[in-house]
């Protein structure tokens, strides 16, 4: 470590404080590493300094800790020195995107949907990425029929989600991924405990398979480390906008036009209603500029802008900026629990009609 060059952070590496403790973003290897406050302090107010002032900052009573700081920061590569750090500016943290639509989720219900419509009015919003979930029985042939309608446009991928059906088998839902190139995840959904399903090889990554049985949009809004996402698209996004709902459209198994599926305003019928229309309605978008900064609880936490968020469920149902009611992470203690266990969330799970989720019974 250099004594006399000013260090810098690489411009990707970005703090975030928490209200005990705080994470090292690497926005370009996509990882997060936690820091002590000391750290956090460091590398936020004394940015620029050479490592001797800022020894001589503390009044030299921290050099030996300020040494492994330093030793941490350069092993993970998340520093530089230079002697002219003014020729390094910061990454500009704005989000922008062309698209009126970047996602949607479709559900498919026993109501017939104007597909070829609404594909082209997704195609012409510029929405990149489909969610389509079917939580009854549907067999393969239905989604033979419906991809390829698909095909030739600018979305980029689409996640399916499907109920297991007896007469699935490997070779077929194997053929089945790789037939579609847009198709990016197969979730099959319901499958029975021991099923040969579940011995396909990791490698076959477009496969997910899971006994849990879904049967509607109240199993979705769980927040897990498992689902945080760490790059500049979605950590700028999260400064600024909706981690879930922004630039978001949803059509329930209704046809309702919705924020998303499982959320109670409608927004017009897609038997009625055009997409577009109902975008332009104010309300429809005053979703999209709620951040994790706004939220109470997420906005002291240190993963807010690498986590996902919910609107459709929420700890207090009539508070918009309440907490999601499925993160079970609690900043202020640093740890993570079951949030079907906690009692203090089972009102509002009653109040979704939860009570027969998995972990919801009580005792």
């Amino acid at each position: 470590m250099p004594e006399d060059k000013p260090f810098m952070l690489f411009s990707c590496c970005i703090p975030v404080k928490g209200a005990e403790r705080s994470v090292l973003c690497d926005l370009q290897r996509q990882t997060a590493h936690f820091i002590p406050e000391g750290l956090f302090e460091i590398l936020t107010l004394h940015e620029g300094k050479t490592a001797a002032q800022l020894k001589a900052a503390y009044q030299h009573r921290f050099d030996e800790i300020i040494g492994e700081y330093f030793q941490f920061l350069e092993k993970g590569e998340f520093i530089f020195f230079t002697d002219t750090p003014e020729r390094f500016p910061k990454m500009d943290l704005r989000w922008e995107e062309p698209r009126l639509i970047t996602n949607a989720i479709i559900d498919i219900g026993e109501v017939s949907l104007p597909w070829e419509n609404m594909i082209g009015e997704l195609e012409q919003m510029g929405c990149g990425h489909i969610h389509i979930r079917s939580f009854s029985d549907k067999q393969l042939g239905f989604f033979e029929a419906l991809l390829p309608g698909f095909e030739g446009k600018r979305i980029e991928s689409i996640v399916l989600t499907i109920k297991f059906q007896p007469v699935f088998e490997e070779r077929a839902l194997l053929a089945f991924c790789r037939r579609f190139p847009r198709l990016s995840t197969l979730e099959v959904h319901s499958v029975p405990a021991g099923h040969p399903l579940f011995s396909l090889p990791a490698r076959e990554s477009l496969l997910f398979i899971t006994e849990e049985k879904i049967s509607s949009g109240l199993h979705c809004g769980f927040i897990s480390p498992a689902y945080f996402t760490i790059n500049v698209k979605t950590f700028t996004e999260a400064l600024r906008y909706n981690s879930c709902l922004n630039r978001k459209i949803s059509i329930d198994s209704g046809g309702e036009i919705r924020n998303c599926p499982s959320m109670p305003q409608s927004h017009g019928n897609i038997r009625e209603t055009r997409l577009s229309d109902a975008l332009e309605k104010p309300e429809f978008r005053k979703y999209w500029n709620i951040t994790k900064d706004q939220i109470r609880v997420c906005r002291d936490c240190e993963f807010r802008y690498i986590c996902t968020d919910c609107r459709a469920f929420l700890e207090e149902p009539a508070d918009s900026f309440s907490k999601p009611l499925k993160c079970g992470y609690n900043p202020y203690t640093c740890e993570w629990e079951e949030w079907s266990t906690n009692p203090l969330k089972h009102r509002a799970a009653e109040y979704y009609g939860m009570e027969s989720l998995p972990g919801m019974e009580r005792g």
